[in-house]
């Protein structure tokens, strides 16, 4: 009775496991980042970032106009051809998770090693 119990349970772990290489993706693949999108989020930071550096003058309004801008110049933006595999999304994330971190506040975006979506 044990040993056929066990036989089960050994079965039913090889028909629910995921294929070899799928470990964890459940066969998604990761997406890619919307290169409109990721300029958008990381112009805003910077935007953020030069407002707490005090190379712009603190109030809502000025903080809005700066993002404002940045939206404009980002909503036609799209990956160089030669930036081939594009970022992935969790990279971008990576990047933004950079920019938030107030350690890195006087540390440019172009030398922080996440933010290098196009090496």
């Amino acid at each position: 009775m044990i040993l056929r119990t066990a036989l089960v349970f050994a079965m039913a772990s090889l028909i629910v496991a995921p294929s070899p290489g799928q470990t964890g993706g459940c066969g998604a693949t990761a997406p890619e980042a919307d290169a409109a999108d990721t300029c958008l989020t990381v112009g805003s930071w910077e935007c953020v970032r030069a407002q707490q550096r005090g190379e712009l003058d603190a109030g809502e309004e000025v903080l809005q106009a700066c993002v404002d801008e940045v939206a404009d110049a980002c909503a036609t933006a799209m990956w160089p051809l030669e930036c081939q595999p594009y970022p992935l999304q969790r990279e971008v994330d990576a990047c933004v998770e950079e920019l938030m971190r107030a350690d890195r506040l006087d540390t440019p975006s172009s030398e922080i090693p996440e933010c290098d979506f196009c090496p």
